[in-house]
């Protein structure tokens, strides 16, 4: 009987827990740390210019530094600016504040070809290819309204081991260039 009536309490915890998590997400700060809900009046900062490369529609940041997209290190947190129009010359997104107005969580499976480099696939094996779990912030800008979203990667794993970023990754991975407002 006490089996039974604990069970019962784990499944309404379980429920409640996916219900709330439906209407406000909720973030780590740390690694082993509380989860918190993000504000529904969120927003980053953008503190220093983030420049996108011809071709391209993303600025990417890794260590507290910009990147170039062929620089990526799929074991280390990253986070991403992207914009709306893809041009053939180099963007530049100016600083300034950005609303965020939807996020969401995702993954994306990795796979890897023989003598090629990283490409996002599904995986026809039965053995799971590693992923990547992130969150996507969508931002609203009057005065930049081509910046579409911030996304934030966590560490390449397999799909049991991966994880999303916390906050204090997503902010050591766009360091000064970004300040992140979301709780």
């Amino acid at each position: 009987m006490a089996k039974v009536k604990m069970k019962n309490q784990l499944q309404l915890l379980l429920i409640l827990m996916l219900l709330t998590a439906c209407k406000v997400p909720v973030i780590k700060q740390q690694e082993h740390g509380q989860y918190y809900p993000i504000a529904q009046n969120a927003w980053i900062e953008i503190q220093q210019k983030a420049r996108i490369e011809p071709d391209n529609a993303r600025a990417y940041f890794q260590d507290g530094k910009w990147i170039h997209p062929s620089s990526l290190n799929l074991y280390e947190v990253n986070c991403e600016l992207e914009v709306r129009d893809v041009v053939e010359k180099y963007q530049w997104i100016n600083p300034g504040k950005f609303e965020i107005i939807r996020t969401q969580q995702d993954q994306s499976p990795i796979v890897f070809g023989p003598g090629k480099s990283t490409t996002l696939a599904w995986n026809q094996d039965q053995a799971p290819s590693d992923i990547k779990r992130f969150w996507k912030f969508t931002l609203q800008s009057k005065q930049q309204a081509n910046v579409m979203h911030f996304i934030c990667r966590g560490v390449q794993d397999s799909p049991y081991n991966a994880t999303l970023p916390t906050s204090t990754e997503m902010q050591t991975a766009v360091g000064q260039h970004i300040k992140l407002h979301l709780f």
